[in-house]
């Protein structure tokens, strides 16, 4: 008898040399031996059995490492030895390919795992090496249109999106897309998720129309189906459309629908739920509702700690979502509050040397400064421009800002000599990159520092920043206005009048065109070319804008607001340099009251009204009626300057006068 070995490599051939029509003729053409039939089938059975043993064994084994080795990269990946991890599966895809199944579903299993593991390290290079590799071996195998690709093609698009490559994950996810229609029905959540992912990609190259469109379309499968937890996703997905689309009314309904699908689910403290919370926040901040941004930043913090803890580094851009909120608000010492503590979080994280480290101490000392506590953020400033020069190209963008932040405080402190050497290095920074905004500014602060230093060169810089700034932000953008404005007086300052009107009215216009006519922007430049004309006794022009002036105030801040104070002293003087003197008399009561009633309001402009009114009611012969406004408006300039300040005194020079006068009344 034939050995086993013989038989069993033997038998596929004569198995697959035969038909069914061939067996049936040779049955009917044979006569029947009975020992030679039971002979071929115990052949047969004892074939099969060593085949399937052999099988058996190969397969034990096989599963065995397999199982060795994932146990095994499980326990160095839980312990975070990635690097050991990696080892370990190139070691094992090595075995796999050596061994022939370089081209099987398990090395493209072994693949997957491993561009996994580089995912999670980071390295998103060889991350896509990896999945594209498993692709390739699946599409073999399974063919390129299997539904069976997707798990492999979505970490492919992961790759791809986290490398910046926005158009190679598109294309990545429409066929994902693509594949899933030929399998899915339309309304499949699979489906959904597809064109979420497709509309978010679109959205990140600017495509917003077209990512508009496919999020919708995800959102209307989601409401068709009735999935709370998908419909919340895309519902989120919407938002950023819209809030890029600046329909922020829009954009906070979608999250606030968000946030109550999450919280009808029961899911009340999950990672979703508070960036959902602090995207409706920055939303809010956008659309200026400071009250609601606190609040939704609060919440979304607290959804945060409850999730993550009070300690974990997850907490990171939840603490600086509402530090920054409550820096807009004006809250300086509770945004100073969470820089601290975001400050403390970064450094156990990163250590005390890391750019992230940097820009909170930056963000610290702009709200130290903004509490006028200068020489500390200033040596915050001073920390944070070490660390940036120690960790940044000498000739980074960065390092310009922090060079910029730090002269601006020094400015502050009247140091102008120190602030110069911080501006013109980052001028030459600036000088290097690109022509930006952000350089024109930087020429405005130097041109101010030598201005107050007494440098003539400050008004060439002034126009170098006009000329930048016509150029990369447009003719009629507002930031102009205050370029223009410091040149015109400049100019009035050189004696050029003319010069300094049409800089000037160039400047009201140019916002008036921006806000609006009535807006409040134009009340500083309507004051500004008012009072330029007053210098050229051109009084009708003069109280005809600062008319103007005072009814914006008056519309804007309300009839008695310190504003509109203000405003109808600046009325009242050119009113009475005109001698319109009634109404100039009326402004003038009005102004005192409003200042009088307001216990905040400027004690000086409130002295400097009575003074006036006092001049006024001399002027017209009411002495005894002078006599005590001079007295009135002496104690509040006493009060609020001194009794030796200039402005104390010239009002007493002037009781002096009107006494002199009163008892000889042949003194002019």
């Amino acid at each position: 008898m034939p050995d086993g070995r013989a038989h069993y490599a033997a038998l596929p051939g004569v198995a697959s040399s035969l038909t069914y029509s061939d067996c049936k003729t040779g049955c009917d053409a044979l006569p029947v031996d009975s020992d030679a039939i039971f002979v071929l089938i115990l052949v047969a059975f004892y074939a099969w059995a060593l085949y399937a043993m052999v099988r058996k064994a190969w397969f034990a084994r096989r599963n065995v490492a397999l199982g060795i080795k994932q146990y095994s990269v499980e326990d160095l990946i839980a312990s975070g030895n990635y690097a050991q991890a990696e080892h370990v599966l190139r070691k094992g895809l090595s075995r796999v390919e050596r061994s022939g199944g370089g081209g099987s579903i398990d090395a493209a299993q072994m693949l997957r795992q491993l561009g996994r593991l580089q995912v999670r390290s980071g390295d998103f290079d060889d991350a896509e090496e990896s999945f594209s590799h498993a692709l390739s071996i699946e599409e073999k195998v399974v063919g390129p249109a299997s539904l069976d690709l997707t798990s492999t093609l979505q970490w492919l698009a992961l790759t791809r999106q986290q490398r910046n490559n926005y158009s190679g994950g598109l294309e990545t996810w429409h066929r994902i897309l693509a594949i899933r229609r030929k399998h899915l029905p339309e309304n499949d959540p699979d489906i959904s998720s597809s064109l979420d992912e497709i509309g978010k990609l679109l959205l990140a190259l600017g495509k917003v129309d077209a990512a508009e469109t496919a999020i919708r379309r995800a959102v209307a499968i989601s409401e068709e189906r009735g999935e709370p937890a998908h419909l919340a996703a895309v519902l989120r997905s919407l938002s950023w459309v819209l809030r890029d689309k600046s329909e922020l009314v829009e954009s906070e309904s979608a999250l606030r629908r968000c946030i109550q699908l999450q919280r009808s689910e029961s899911r009340s403290n999950t990672p979703f739920l508070a960036e959902t919370r602090a995207d409706l926040a920055a939303v809010l901040r956008r659309k200026g509702d400071l009250a609601g941004a606190e609040v939704a930043a609060r919440e979304a913090l607290d959804t945060a700690e409850a999730t993550f803890g009070k300690q974990s580094q997850h907490l990171l851009p939840y603490v600086d979502g509402l530090a920054n909120v409550l820096f807009q608000a004006g809250k300086l010492a509770a945004s100073e509050s969470y820089l601290r503590l975001m400050l403390r979080l970064q450094e156990e994280q990163f250590g005390e040397e890391h750019i992230a480290v940097a820009v909170t101490l930056e963000n610290l000392a702009l709200a130290i400064r903004g509490q006028e506590r200068f020489p500390e953020a200033e040596q915050l400033q001073q920390r944070a421009l070490s660390l940036k020069e120690q960790l940044l190209d000498a000739d980074h963008e960065q390092i310009a800002s922090s060079l910029e932040n730090l002269a601006l405080t020094l400015i502050y402190q009247s140091k102008f000599a120190e602030a110069e050497p911080s501006l013109r290095r980052a001028l030459v920074i600036r000088e290097r990159l690109p022509e930006s905004d952000e350089m024109s500014v930087t020429l405005y602060n130097l041109a101010y520092v030598l201005k107050r230093t007494g440098h003539a060169s400050a008004e060439p810089l002034l126009w170098r920043a006009l000329a930048l700034e016509e150029k990369v932000l447009g003719v009629e953008h507002p930031r102009l206005a205050v370029t223009l404005d410091a040149l015109g007086h400049l100019r009035a300052e050189k004696g050029d009048a003319p010069g300094a009107e049409a800089l000037f009215r160039q400047g009201l216009e140019i916002k008036e065109k921006a806000h609006g006519p009535t807006h409040a922007e134009v009340i500083p430049a309507l004051r500004t070319l008012a009072l330029l004309l007053r210098s050229r006794d051109r009084h009708g022009e003069c109280a005809q804008l600062l008319r103007r002036a005072l009814t914006i105030t008056e519309s804007t801040f309300g009839l008695q607001s310190r504003q509109a104070a203000t405003a109808s002293f600046d009325l009242a003087n050119i009113l009475h340099e005109m001698g319109t003197l009634a109404e100039a008399e009326a402004l003038y009561r009005r102004a005192i009251a409003v200042h009088d009633l307001d216990p905040a309001a400027d004690a000086l402009l409130s002295a400097a009204s009575t003074g006036a009114l006092a001049t006024l009611r001399e002027r017209t012969g009411d002495y005894t009626g002078a006599k005590l406004l001079y007295l009135n408006a002496i104690a509040k300039a006493a009060k609020a300057l001194g009794a030796d300040h200039p402005e104390t005194l010239q009002m007493k020079h002037r009781l002096d006068a009107l006494m002199l006068r009163l008892a000889d009344p042949h003194v002019n």
